[in-house]
């Protein structure tokens, strides 16, 4: 195991809120609101899904937690774990990417893992969306 002796859970590291769209099915959603998703499918990071949030909410949000652990840890290695697009979105930012380029950084699988060597504001990729560990992993 890790030895972790705590885990702190920050909401702010929750995924991406599709505030009326939640639990529901994605074609059913394409096709009730058509116009909506020809820009989700262009300019993902442009629509707020009724009653959710947008991209860079999520991004800010999530960035914002992770700049408030980083002094609490001065030299140590820490472990950040949230979902796939706000992970998507703090690798974009991490990288010096604002939320328009989101598309430029590696997809985000479930469990993905990044490493990043940080020094003051410099944020060094060492490894991006790796899932090495999935490999012969059977899913049922």
């Amino acid at each position: 195991m890790l030895g972790l002796s705590k885990i702190n859970v920050d909401p702010d590291l929750r995924e991406f809120s599709f505030g009326e769209w939640e639990g529901s099915v994605w074609q059913e959603l394409r096709e009730t609101y058509p116009d909506i998703f020809k820009i989700w499918d262009s300019d993902a990071h442009l629509v707020t899904p009724p009653g959710g949030e947008n991209m860079a909410l999520v991004m800010e949000r999530a960035w914002n937690c992770v700049k408030r652990i980083l002094p609490l840890h001065p030299e140590e290695t820490v472990c950040v774990v949230t979902h796939g697009l706000a992970l998507k979105l703090l690798v974009t930012k991490a990288l010096g990417f604002e939320v328009q380029d989101w598309k430029q950084t590696p997809w985000q699988q479930n469990t993905a893992l990044n490493i990043f060597e940080v020094t003051g504001e410099k944020w060094a990729p060492k490894l991006l969306g790796d899932c090495a560990h999935l490999e012969g992993a059977v899913f049922e």
